[in-house]
């Protein structure tokens, strides 16, 4: 049995589409679906709690260069959760424990995502 060239055209046209057909809906299956998160911001006093500061030698060859990050742990009104945030050296130098702090916390679908110290 012999199978001319036109048949063997029309098979690979056939297999290909087929193929391409499967690809497609591989592609719409397992695409990332739209990000809907409802992101808010909103200021807020928040209470430190506590101060600590970490040598970042990460990245370091010697310490002597080595970055110091600071962070205070605050507490926000109606919550128990605490939560870490970083700060600059004069800011962690000049806020004791125990002070309020105007901060901006971001929140993602209702939940604390981040917070900042407010500059203003």
């Amino acid at each position: 049995m012999k199978i001319e060239k036109e048949e063997l055209g029309e098979k690979m046209y056939d297999a290909f589409m087929f193929l391409a057909i499967i690809a497609l809906i591989a592609c719409l299956c397992f695409a990332d679906k739209p990000h809907t998160d409802t992101i808010t911001e909103k200021r807020e006093t928040v209470t430190v709690q506590d101060k600590f500061s970490e040598l970042d030698t990460s990245e370091m060859v010697l310490i002597q260069f080595a970055d110091t990050e600071y962070y205070l742990t605050v507490s926000r009104k109606n919550d128990t959760d605490l939560h870490d945030v970083e700060v600059s050296k004069r800011q962690y130098h000049s806020i004791g424990k125990g002070s309020k702090v105007k901060c901006i916390v971001t929140y993602r679908n209702g939940k604390v995502d981040d917070i900042e110290i407010d500059e203003d």
